[in-house]
């Protein structure tokens, strides 16, 4: 989620990089409020321009850039008559029809742990209990 006033940040990049560090292979820039910059075509082309010239490198092969007014559902559910000049498909449109069926990866690297803790709070006055957590194969 970019904001179009500002367009692609130092946050935007980390979680990129992050993104292709977890081999995930779709991702959607969502170039949000584009009705504070009057769903001008030209700044969304600025903000894809230098989210791909960052993006290229980092081997992500599905990139898809939406221009989105969440404040109006702008090309969140339905394509939106504010932007004639965007030729794509509506995020919830997309997220519907993503083809990840061919995406498992079964050779690369996976971090394997069997513990964790899981804290309790039971006040705020009291000491923070860790609890063990165990995790057996098939658990998502």
């Amino acid at each position: 989620m970019v904001d179009a006033r500002t367009g692609v940040i130092t946050q935007t990049r980390r979680h990129t990089f992050l993104v292709s560090l977890l081999g995930i292979k779709h991702v959607v820039l969502a170039v949000n409020k584009m009705d504070l910059v009057g769903f001008s075509e030209e700044r969304f082309n600025e903000i894809v321009a230098d989210y791909k010239k960052f993006v290229a490198p980092l081997g992500i092969p599905d990139v898809n850039c939406i221009p989105l007014s969440a404040l109006d559902g702008d090309n969140v559910v339905d394509k939106s008559e504010r932007t004639p000049w965007y030729k794509g498909i509506s995020l919830l449109d997309f997220l519907e029809t993503v083809h990840i069926d061919n995406d498992h990866n079964f050779t690369d690297f996976r971090f394997r742990f069997s513990m964790c803790f899981v804290r309790i709070w039971i006040s705020e006055d009291s000491v923070v209990k860790l609890h063990p957590v165990s995790f057996a194969k098939g658990i998502r």
